[in-house]
């Protein structure tokens, strides 16, 4: 049973700190750990994280690990692209990734 849901909740508050973080100018991570997958992942990128922790989509399919790192990486960069060139789409959440 996998008891680490995202919270969409959350994502306001990752916004918050990565605005923070660029305050400062820290260069610190901002890492997001609980529900990450091929959806949630883009999600969480668009408000800020940069590193993802993603246990169950990876280990807990029945599929290769690399398999799974691929989905989870093919959602990243489709988001990147669609971030880049000013689109907004909306995932099946219906919270919207890209800018």
């Amino acid at each position: 049973m996998d008891i680490s849901n995202f919270l969409p909740t959350t994502l306001p508050k990752i916004r918050r700190v990565r605005e923070m973080i660029e305050q400062l100018n820290s260069g610190f991570d901002l890492e997001v750990d609980g529900g990450i997958d091929a959806e949630t992942g883009p999600l969480a990128a668009a408000a800020g994280a940069n590193v993802l922790v993603s246990g169950t989509a990876v280990f807990g399919e029945n599929e290769l690990v690399s398999t799974a790192m691929d989905r989870l990486r093919a959602s990243i960069k489709q988001w990147q692209k669609t971030a880049s060139a000013g689109q907004v789409r909306r995932s099946s959440t219906g919270l919207p990734w890209g800018r």
